[in-house]
């Protein structure tokens, strides 16, 4: 069975035994769901098992002081590394060399430097895509291809018909970490369903504990110690008319980890 962010909701609204709209909003549930995933991203991010990344090319377009780097479907995007291919390497050659992606406040410090830099500085507010700078000559930019390896933000995943952004066999803890934060947000309950509450929460806490317990290795923490490498998918770039070639890696790419 497939599950979506719309059916783990109703187990949660079920395991609570079915407050209604007025005692739990389901946007609240939405909000402790995200805040869930958010902690469970951050787990595989500081374990031997990082989640899943995108490999797409792409085609800085230029603006008037920096350029702007779309993906397909992806209004937002978190940026992990950011390469190039300048002009004169064959397209049968996998020659790409890393550009460093520096923060904003730094980005005059790197700015003259013979290293090649990037600077994103956010999402546009009226446009998909990240403007970006770069310390190459707008020769440079044109003549060459990029590649971006990106990860998408939980909250842009996160849509009622959509899966969670975990494996199927983690569905159910993520519905116990759901009724265990919501139940807190049941707005006035009967003094029966306090009495339930007091008596199970300990009972749905126990079980979470089965998946997530660090101290003996729950089956969470066993899944994340695994050091399979991530699957990751390459993608046409945004734009890909525009390039000149046409060209697209087939093969997949797995950044650099540590």
């Amino acid at each position: 069975m497939i599950e979506t962010m719309q059916e783990v909701g109703r187990r949660i609204y079920a395991g609570l035994l079915r407050p209604d709209q007025t005692q739990l909003p389901y946007e609240d549930v939405t909000v402790e769901l995200n805040d869930i995933l958010r902690g469970y991203d951050v787990d595989q991010m500081f374990s031997p098992r990082e989640s899943r990344t995108v490999v797409a090319l792409v085609v800085p377009e230029q603006r008037d002081i920096d350029y702007l780097i779309r993906v397909a479907d992806v209004p937002d995007y978190e940026e992990e590394r950011l390469e190039w291919q300048p002009s004169g390497f064959s397209s049968n050659v996998q020659a790409w060399f890393e550009i460093q992606i520096v923060p904003l406040v730094s980005w005059t410090q790197h700015y003259t430097l013979p290293r090649v830099s990037a600077c994103f500085y956010g999402s546009q507010m009226f446009e998909d895509g990240k403007a970006v700078k770069f310390n190459l000559s707008q020769e440079q930019v044109a003549s060459a291809q990029f590649r971006l390896t990106y990860r998408m933000p939980l909250l842009r995943l996160l849509q009622i018909g959509d899966r969670p952004p975990l494996p199927s066999d983690f569905v159910p803890m993520l519905v116990l970490d759901g009724i265990i934060a919501c139940g807190s947000k049941v707005q006035h309950p009967s003094d029966e369903w306090i009495a339930w509450w007091t008596r199970e929460r300990p009972v749905f806490v126990d079980r979470l504990l089965e998946w997530r317990n660090p101290e003996d290795r729950g089956r969470w923490q066993r899944y994340l110690a695994e050091t399979k490498e991530p699957p990751v998918q390459d993608m046409r770039p945004f734009n890909a008319k525009r390039m000149r070639r046409g060209w697209v890696s087939t093969r997949g790419y797995v950044p650099r980890q540590g």
